[in-house]
């Protein structure tokens, strides 16, 4: 048999009371949430402006070739590999030279990956779409900042 309890129990006026604190607190959620959210951004940014700033001055000299400062600069700098592309960037031609506002290539200057115009035609399929092309016109640009005329195999060569 269960027994009913008829009544107010002393605590509830303090239930009450902490309830309507809680609420208030609530409220004040927003605030605190953005200033949060502000000060961990603020607090990310600088972080990687101190490891930039490190990896361009002080790691390229510790971990690095010294007998090649701008390839040591490069090989130190942070990459985070993510998920996210885009279908319009920067105009190119087949080579992946830019492309001017007449659409006359740029000489010198080169584009690939995310920064490069899609060549899935203005449509951006799934996450990961912009590796092959960027690793393809990556090769392309090094072999004609390389000056290659001739693939490393030749037809006749092939074993394939």
């Amino acid at each position: 048999m269960t027994k009913q309890i008829v009544g107010t129990l002393p605590q509830a006026s303090a239930a009450n009371a902490s309830v309507e604190e809680s609420a208030h607190a609530h409220r004040q959620s927003p605030r605190k949430a953005a200033l949060a959210s502000f000060l961990g951004s603020t607090l990310e940014y600088y972080d990687y402006v101190l490891y930039g700033t490190a990896s361009a001055l002080v790691f390229s000299r510790l971990f690095f070739d010294s007998n090649n400062p701008t390839m040591a600069t490069i090989g130190a700098v942070k990459v985070h590999p993510g998920s996210f592309g885009t279908f319009a960037g920067i105009a190119a031609d087949e080579h992946g030279a830019v492309l001017d506002k007449e659409g006359e290539a740029i000489e010198g200057l080169f584009t690939a990956g995310n920064d490069r115009n899609s060549i899935m035609g203005g449509f951006y399929p799934a996450g990961g779409v912009n590796l092959g092309p960027a690793l393809g016109f990556g090769y392309i640009i090094g072999r004609t900042l390389a000056g290659a005329k001739d693939y490393e195999v030749s037809g006749k060569e092939s074993t394939l």
